[in-house]
């Protein structure tokens, strides 16, 4: 409650939806916000044939609060809504970006629209780097730099903004998230979404600069890697087993090695197309 008392500057003419994890939750939230006397009420699927009469409620200003869990995600319009309070972690991008929604309509009066998100109590796995990238568009840069310098590629008009508690928390996430296989092909296949450069290694890594390049390769080559988030895979084949070998080779050897007279034999290699000419 003190975030939202420090933030909002009507907490009396505010009109906010809060995002809960369950049903009883909803209550308890409801319950909370009324003993520190905001007009608060709840909407689940328990009492759901009173949807029309509780949206009035938030739009009149009846109530400040309506608390909800999983029922105002889409095809819902209040456009008076002008704050959100995300009260359980989302693990979908998609249904992050359809509750954000609720509340970027316009309406007479409405100057703007509060998020608040309450991150403290997320998983370890959870993936923040995704939805930051969401909020902020298409960027060159790694959405580390974006949170540790204020976001100054945020959209016009919008205004992100993390206490420093919370901002080293987002960090430590983004730096521990466990690179599983199916994480890291999600994150390639969701790559067009973030930047407009060629999906190339380099540039996927310019972009994930936390990712360590050893535990890359124990999940599959890149050329693998992208084939599977294009869903091109082609199981047992000739070319499935060269990669293999290729992803061993530079796993064992290459990423092991440093003796910078053989990287640069292997560079030059590279550049003339495997075509060594006899002196």
């Amino acid at each position: 409650m003190l975030s939202m008392q420090e933030i909002i500057t009507d907490i009396g003419k505010m009109k906010a939806l809060a995002f809960c994890v369950s049903k009883e939750h909803a209550q308890y939230m409801t319950q909370q916000f009324l003993l520190r006397g905001i007009k608060a009420d709840v909407l689940t699927s328990d009492n759901s044939h009173e949807r029309q009469q509780k949206q009035q409620a938030i739009r009149s200003g009846d109530i400040n609060v309506l608390c909800v869990v999983d029922i105002f995600n889409e095809g819902v319009d209040i456009p008076e809504v002008d704050t959100l309070l995300f009260l359980r972690p989302t693990e979908s991008l998609t249904i992050f970006l359809q509750q954000l929604g609720r509340g970027l309509r316009l309406a007479d009066g409405k100057e703007c629209c509060t998020v608040l998100d309450f991150v403290g109590n997320s998983r370890p796995e959870y993936d923040f780097a995704n939805k930051f990238r969401a909020l902020v568009g298409k960027s060159h840069r790694a959405i580390s730099e974006e949170i540790r310098q204020g976001f100054p590629h945020a959209p016009l008009g919008c205004r992100i903004e993390l206490s420093k508690r919370t901002q080293e928390m987002v960090l430590s996430n983004i730096r521990q998230a466990s690179l599983t296989l199916k994480r890291l092909v999600a994150m390639i296949r969701q790559y067009p979404q973030h930047s407009s450069l060629p999906l190339t290694l380099s540039n996927f890594l310019t972009l994930n600069p936390y990712i360590d390049l050893n535990e890359f390769y124990k999940r599959g080559s890149w050329s693998q890697l992208v084939q599977q988030a294009k869903d091109e895979i082609h199981e047992n084949s000739v070319e499935e087993e060269l990669l293999k070998m290729l992803r061993k080779a530079i796993h064992n050897r290459i990423l092991t090695c440093d003796d910078h007279a053989y990287l640069s034999f292997l560079k030059q290699l590279c550049q003339s197309n495997f075509v060594i000419e006899d002196a």
